[in-house]
């Protein structure tokens, strides 16, 4: 009995060790990530915005923090974005700008926890480079004090009008808005056809594509009437609403002569 007894003893014993031991070796539970667009290989014009949705869950320990990477093809990888998150979920949007310059882009989505233990995506990104906008350049429009002056524009056949010569104002794309009709120059421009600029100076106007310069119209609040203008702003703008054509202007001189005369804004454009 004594043996038997015993025999039960070391055998409950075996178990409660193995049992111990089980709870030790049992590997803690890491975090799980999703990113939608759910596709690993992904196709985008240049200038697209491309918006992805992101959510984390924890595992074990609490979230510690979200880091997005790219890697252009034969490229150096960058940070686009580390955030430091908390508690055991999030979710947030986070609006990409496919780049011009690369025809491949690897991006990585990874979650850490408070523990170290991360969750990794990767998204490959292929980029056609899409249509380039075609650049005139050395238009010269004059204020609308400017007597016997080119002082009014048409973006869809670049020509200039006069405004003493009372053109249909629905030719008219951009002319100088007078606010205090003091003859002088008022650095504000407008459109009597009603088409409306966004002004991003931030735009990248040497890599100009219909995508791009759609994306940067369509993202942002678009005004009929632009003030305080000078050199190297960029106006973006629809001027043909029917077929969808987008036009980028970059002021490369504004000139504020004696008299009214010789007043002007010198630009390019990309169309």
């Amino acid at each position: 009995m004594k043996s038997f007894r015993t025999l039960i003893f070391l055998c409950i014993s075996t178990l409660t060790v193995l049992t111990i031991h089980s709870c030790k070796d049992k590997e803690e539970a890491g975090p799980v990530l999703t990113v939608n667009p759910g596709e690993l290989v992904l196709e985008r014009n240049a200038g697209d915005l491309l918006e992805f949705t992101i959510k984390g869950t924890a595992g074990d320990n609490e979230l510690r923090n979200v880091r997005i990477t790219q890697k252009p093809e034969n490229g150096v990888t960058s940070v686009l974005k580390d955030t430091t998150i908390f508690g055991s979920q999030t979710e947030f949007f986070y609006v990409y700008t496919v780049p011009t310059g690369t025809n491949r882009m690897l991006l990585t989505f990874a979650l850490y926890d408070a523990d170290g233990k991360s969750f990794t995506i990767l998204k490959d990104l292929y980029i056609t480079q899409g249509t380039y906008l075609t650049e005139t350049s050395g238009y010269e429009l004059y204020s609308s004090y400017s007597a016997g002056q080119n002082n009014a524009f048409r973006i869809i056949n670049l020509n200039f009008y006069q405004l003493a010569t009372n053109p249909d104002s629905s030719l008219i794309d951009l002319v100088e808005k007078d606010l205090t009709d003091d003859g002088a120059i008022s650095r504000t421009l407008t459109s009597l056809s009603g088409i409306r600029y966004v002004r991003n100076n931030a735009f990248n106007y040497a890599q100009a594509s219909e995508s791009s310069a759609a994306n940067s119209y369509t993202s942002s609040s678009a005004q009929q009437l632009i003030p305080n203008i000078a050199v190297n702003d960029i106006l973006i703008t629809k001027y043909d609403t029917v077929l969808n054509k987008y036009a980028v202007i970059k002021i490369t001189g504004v000139y504020d002569e004696d008299g009214t005369s010789l007043d002007r804004y010198i630009f390019n454009i990309k169309k």
